[in-house]
């Protein structure tokens, strides 16, 4: 729903007022007139690889590598724990977009972080792209522009690279703060909503992977099985 939002107002500029509003050459075409193009490096604070993790058990602290970037969406559940010590800009923030950086296959694949992380970087094969101002719109900018990520790799086949400055000169439309504010409050609801129905998703799993092989053997009975995938959905 989001991503279709965006392609309505940003892309088709069908954005609320838009009647009004003219349109304006600039080097990507036709652009409504008050809108900007930059860069993608204009308009954040940090776009950097992560960290060579050192992968420990025992420690209290997380990676995410490219495993965990898949279906436009972050799966924590896939990431490892280390315990390098992890300099402060390269902990992983809400807002931040990560980009899978190596790899034909791979190479290109786009998540933004919604919720806070604590103790979360993110491996070399994975760049952080860093937001300086409404993370909601060019989170969006970004999923849409995988197909373009995956096309600048350089490199020999199976060790294809999404070089920092690459990604950094890719230009895009820059809409009023307006705009990109009121975009923000019909997506952030909807980016909430969808941590919490995978929440929802992840608690039944592991419920009914503790439950099931106890029903198959009669060691738990279906009513008390029922009980406890009604107590795993949150309020």
């Amino acid at each position: 729903m989001a991503q279709r939002l965006y392609q309505e107002w940003f892309v088709n500029f069908r954005f609320p007022g838009h009647e009004k509003v003219r349109m304006v050459e600039s080097e990507l075409g036709p652009i409504p007139e008050g809108w900007l193009v930059h860069s993608l490096r204009d308009m954040t604070s940090l776009i950097s690889r992560g960290i060579s993790p050192r992968y420990d058990d025992s420690a209290s602290g997380w990676v995410i590598n490219q495993k965990c970037i898949r279906d436009r969406r972050l799966n924590i559940l896939l990431a490892r724990k280390q315990s390098k010590t992890v300099p402060v800009e390269k902990a992983v923030r809400k807002g931040d977009i990560l980009i899978n950086s190596t790899g034909v296959g791979t190479l290109g694949r786009v998540a933004q972080v919604h919720e806070e992380l604590a103790n979360f970087t993110v491996d070399s094969h994975v760049t952080i792209v860093r937001p300086t101002r409404h993370p909601d719109y060019l989170g969006e900018v970004a999923l849409h522009l995988e197909p373009h990520f995956e096309s600048m790799g350089v490199g020999s086949t199976g060790q294809t690279e999404l070089g920092r400055e690459r990604i950094a000169g890719t230009r895009l439309t820059c809409p009023t703060d307006a705009l990109q504010a009121l975009f923000s409050t019909h997506v952030t609801p909807l980016h909430e909503l969808t941590l919490c129905l995978l929440r929802q998703i992840e608690n039944l799993r592991t419920t009914r992977d503790l439950l099931l092989p106890k029903l198959i053997s009669g060691e738990i009975p279906v009513e008390v099985a029922n009980e406890a995938v009604l107590a795993a959905q949150p309020t």
